[in-house]
């Protein structure tokens, strides 16, 4: 390595440490999953005339990532790739309301395509699920902290307390996914409520659950 790439290498790493260092957040990432179940919950609920409806009225970049065979693992700008979707779905075919986010949330919980996370699903306690769904907000959000807290039999609250830039349909989205999961394990009546929210200015986003088994 020569002097002058050394010196550039170090130079790099020195304004990236100071970039972060000085309370400058770094941008949300949404995973490619999170793409691809928005994709199948456009087809499955809306066929090939909304997808062709939603992809026109997306900006030309984001649609061609659409268009195209989305890589789970891959990380994506989440405003542009997801937020920006979401709020495309809920304008187009949900009158503008949140809703829509919530039933693509609540899709995502039922896809036959990922098979290993509704097997867990199914077998999990509820409790280890919840305290799992804190684990799968953080490995499909970056960066993203929450917590599960006042577990008791039949209810739970989970606060996200990390999540730069949500917004309440990406709030709503998580919220479906919580619901169905929910129903899925307990096979019973579940109530997701979003009793605290980032989006409206508060210090966390708190989903508080209650449920009752068959």
């Amino acid at each position: 390595m020569t002097l002058l790439k050394l010196i550039l290498l170090i130079t790099g790493m020195t304004l990236i440490t100071t970039f972060w260092g000085e309370g400058i957040t770094q941008p949300m990432e949404a995973k490619g999953t999170l793409l691809i179940s928005v994709q199948e919950f456009v087809l499955a609920y809306f066929g090939g005339d909304g997808y062709v409806r939603w992809l026109t009225a997306l900006p030309s970049q984001t649609a061609e990532a659409y268009r195209s065979k989305i890589p789970p693992s891959q990380w994506f700008p989440m405003n542009q790739y997801l937020a920006h979707p979401l709020r495309t779905i809920c304008d187009l075919f949900f009158d503008g309301e949140a809703k829509g986010a919530w039933e693509c949330g609540r899709y995502s919980a039922d896809l036959a395509s990922n098979r290993f996370l509704r097997l867990f699903v199914r077998m999990a306690s509820t409790h280890l699920l919840l305290k799992r769904a804190t684990d799968i907000l953080e490995m499909y959000y970056k960066p993203c902290r929450s917590k599960l807290f006042d577990y008791g039999t039949g209810h739970a609250t989970l606060q996200i307390t990390q999540f730069e830039s949500i917004n309440q349909d990406l709030e709503h989205r998580i919220g479906g996914w919580i619901e169905r999961a929910l129903e899925i394990s307990t096979g019973g009546k579940v109530d997701v409520k979003i009793t605290k929210s980032m989006a409206g200015g508060d210090d966390y986003t708190e989903y508080v659950t209650s449920w009752s088994a068959k």
